[in-house]
């Protein structure tokens, strides 16, 4: 036997001794462990949740920093847009208008509103030899002549902030853009989205029941937020009770035993339990990516649980006492079971060189929740299923059979086996070269959501849910009303007019050039920035003054007037589109107003640069965590070159997975990046229950090919009925609302699936070559050996021959 096969036989006698110990001590291990789950239970109640965007993003994040500094400049940008289609698709109808008016009245008090625009309250600029107004659009609705209407809509379909801003094209379609003051602190901000959110429903309700022929939508960020939690809060109350449902009966249909699919639920509750209760004392909140974590937790509790509780009711059928069959179960799985804890703790750790706080949660979160499912797992699990009867019976679990003749199977078949995988897995695994990153946050949301549907009917009427905003410095305070600096803005605005997929510019820019015509009897020719700073100074004082309470201009120019906001609505664009038309923009100020250069900002474009970093770190983190997975492994199995050999079967399904998914879906979000660094401890859970049962046989003196038998049929049943549980349960997922979910769940089963394949398939012809290969080094070792013995025995035969002679 090789020298690389020797584990350190203490590690058998500290098994076996931590083994005994914990059966004698099982029942008050059993009540500490019952009290912990009272505790946490009680912890339920402080579940806080979180749907704040910006929890997607560290405080460093220079996206958010630079729309957080121009939200701090102007009018903070979180507000809620009403779209509104009348049943004749004519928004200039009194009707309609006098709609429209009541809305606008209604928005003003809703929660949090702290501005109001529409086409109703929109304000017009007039001017006269002797005077000069700024007064509401529509004014009496119900008094307007159709020639006063047919103006009204001339005008609106003409004016730069609200054709395609406020009013479709077609004039089919009008917004009502709510602006708000929502708290910043995210424990506050969630309440205040709800309470919102509820009060739009009413508003929507009433209006919807009064016109039941009216299209109604509600968008915008706080909505965005609303449906995000909305979403996490269904999936973790309704999913998980079902994938639990799921896993009961795969495990039932694939165990037909009922003492270990019983004990398997109960850890995976204790499990989900404790993690629930240790999130609601903690001070994190619960996010849309971070509900995930408990699902998991529940996948490694089974895991566990299952390879106890199996060869606990393997040994007790083959005529062991309970007790000594469940102390033996223990023996063989405390080691394998606490590597595979903290490798796959390491794993989700790896997760925090994420630059996403959520993404740090969600590892967090899992990390602690899998040491909850160990050590409930060797001290709640061992006395809770001694104290029930099992079933007389000397047959062997369902599956035992099929791993005998499958062991042979690949025994006899582990040359070819080895040869498919070692050439299979490098051309499968190229096509992942072809994977684009895209993590669009509008396509986060199914099809039926509320908000999806929102979204996609402002992006066909008038702007989709993408903008971006920009902050132009003049350079000096009050200096905003600068010709030059006015014609440069204006210049800029009319290059992003003509780009595609734009919908709507607006800034303070547009304001002046209409109080500029307005002043000048309404002439279009005159629809120009004012000829000098004076001039606009005057324009800008007269405007002040005349609007209404409510309205200033603290959205379009900053307090101390050095610098204004422009804001471009789009259509809807890819990732590396919205970013490529960024750069471009910023390429024409460099080259034409280099001194006002300014980097564009927004939720879409944040999540567009955030991507390509997230799934850098996400790969640095994967490899953080699989060097001291590999570390950790050649510690437990105390093997360098085991260890070394078992990184091999751990990245193959991650390769292939993503190979497979660059040929057929060839687009990557942030869901997708993180998959590996989920599934690698459990893709890891395989590989070291096989490889340590695989070197318990050598140790005891077994060849390879009896080792290899001996871990099958020692572990075999336990993965493949973990493997294909956990899979059923992720199916639950796929058919979440929250397409992040829908990608994990299936690249999850395909990751785990193809991680069982290779343990199966290719694995065990690996650990074959590998003895074969000691074995032909040995050999020559001792041939050479045995040629300098012969070689002196004849040397030494020679001299005494000669002493002789």
């Amino acid at each position: 036997m090789s020298q690389d096969t020797h584990t350190n036989m203490s590690n058998y006698n500290t098994s076996k001794a931590l083994a005994k110990w914990l059966i004698n001590f099982r029942t008050p291990l059993v009540i500490i462990s019952m009290i912990a789950l009272v505790i946490s239970y009680f912890g339920i109640d402080h579940l806080k949740w979180n749907g704040d965007f910006r929890h997607m993003f560290g405080d460093d994040n220079p996206e958010l920093m630079q729309l957080d500094k121009i939200e701090a400049q102007f009018l903070q940008a979180d507000n809620v847009v009403i779209l509104i289609q009348p049943p004749n698709k004519n928004v200039f109808t009194r009707e309609t208008l006098t709609l429209i008016e009541e809305l606008t009245e209604k928005a003003w008090t809703l929660p949090y509103s702290m501005r109001v625009d529409s086409v109703a309250n929109f304000q017009r600029s007039v001017a006269s030899e002797d005077a000069f107004m700024v007064s509401p659009l529509v004014e009496d609705a119900q008094s307007l002549t159709d020639e006063e209407l047919a103006e009204l809509r001339e005008y609106a379909l003409n004016d730069a902030y609200l054709s395609q801003g406020l009013v479709s094209l077609d004039s089919g379609v009008t917004s009502i853009m709510v602006t708000l003051a929502l708290p910043l602190d995210p424990l506050d901000r969630l309440p205040a989205v709800t309470e919102l959110k509820e009060a739009l429903d009413v508003m929507g309700d009433e209006y919807k029941s009064a016109h039941p022929d009216m299209v109604m939508h509600f968008s915008g960020g706080p909505m965005m937020e609303s449906a995000m939690v909305g979403i996490a809060q269904h999936d973790m109350w309704t999913y998980i009770p079902i994938t639990f449902v799921v896993i009961f009966v795969a495990l039932g249909i694939l165990l037909r035993s009922a003492t270990p699919v019983f004990g398997t639920l109960f850890i995976i509750l204790a499990s989900i339990l404790c993690t629930i209760g240790f999130i609601g004392y903690s001070p994190i909140a619960l996010t849309p990516s971070s509900m995930m974590a408990p699902i998991m937790v529940m996948i490694l509790a089974m895991a566990d649980s299952i390879h106890i509780l199996t060869q606990y009711t393997v040994f007790y059928r083959q005529g062991m006492e309970k007790v000594s069959a469940m102390e033996r179960a223990l023996e063989l799985n405390l080691r394998p079971i606490l590597l595979t804890t903290v490798t796959t703790a390491i794993g989700f750790l790896g997760m925090n060189f994420s630059e996403s706080p959520a993404m740090h949660d969600f590892g967090n979160i899992a990390a602690v929740g899998v040491f909850f499912a160990y050590f409930l797992s060797i001290t709640l699990l061992p006395g809770v299923m001694l104290w029930f009867p099992v079933k007389d019976t000397n047959k062997p679990l369902a599956m035992s059979g099929f791993m005998d003749a499958y062991a042979e199977f690949v025994i006899k078949n582990n040359k070819a086996l080895f040869i498919i995988f070692l050439i299979g897995v490098p051309i499968i695994s190229s096509f992942m070269l072809r994977n684009e990153l895209n993590d669009d946050i509008v396509n986060y949301f199914d099809e039926e959501t509320e908000f999806k549907q929102a979204v996609d009917f402002a992006s066909e009427h008038l702007s989709g849910f993408q903008y971006i905003l920009y902050s132009l410095d003049s350079g000096k305070a009050n200096h905003v009303n600068d010709h030059e600096f006015l014609t440069k803005v204006d210049q800029f605005s009319e290059w992003y007019r003509s780009q595609e997929y734009v919908a709507n510019v607006f800034s303070y820019v547009d304001i002046m050039k209409n109080l500029n015509q307005a002043m000048h009897g309404d002439d279009e020719a005159y629809n120009s920035v004012p000829e000098s700073r004076q001039l606009a100074a005057q324009y800008m004082l007269l405007y002040e003054m005349s609007l209404p309470a409510g309205q200033d201009m603290t959205r379009d120019v900053d307090n101390d007037r050095s610098a204004l906001r422009l804001m471009v609505s789009l259509k809807s664009l890819s990732n590396n589109e919205l970013i490529d038309l960024d750069l471009r923009a910023q390429q024409w100020l460099e080259t034409n107003a280099p001194e006002m250069a300014s980097p564009g900002a927004s939720r879409s474009l944040m999540f567009a640069r955030v991507g390509s970093r997230i799934v850098k770190s996400m790969l640095e983190g994967s490899g953080f965590a699989l060097i001291f997975i590999t570390l950790t492994i050649i510690a437990g199995i105390r093997s360098i070159r085991f260890g070394l050999i078992s990184i091999i079967p751990n990245v193959f399904p991650a390769l292939v997975v993503y190979g497979v998914w660059g040929l057929v879906v060839g687009e990557v979000n942030q869901a997708a990046a993180m998959t590996y660094s989920m599934t690698i401890g459990l893709v890891v859970d395989d590989t070291v229950h096989f490889l340590t049962k695989y070197l318990h046989g050598r140790e005891e003196g077994k060849s390879p090919e009896d080792s290899i038998r001996w871990a099958f049929s020692m572990a075999g049943t336990a993965l493949m009925v973990t493997s294909l549980a956990i899979c059923a349960g992720q199916t639950v997922m796929a058919f979440s609302n929250f397409k992040p979910n829908i990608t994990t769940s299936v690249m999850m089963i395909s990751i785990l699936m193809f991680a069982l394949i290779v343990d199966f398939m290719f694995l065990p012809g690996l650990l074959m070559r590998y003895e074969e290969f000691l074995e032909k080094r040995a050999a020559k070792k001792a041939l050479k050996a045995g040629g300098s013995v012969a070689k002196n025995e004849k040397a030494d035969s020679a001299t005494e021959s000669a002493e002789t002679a």
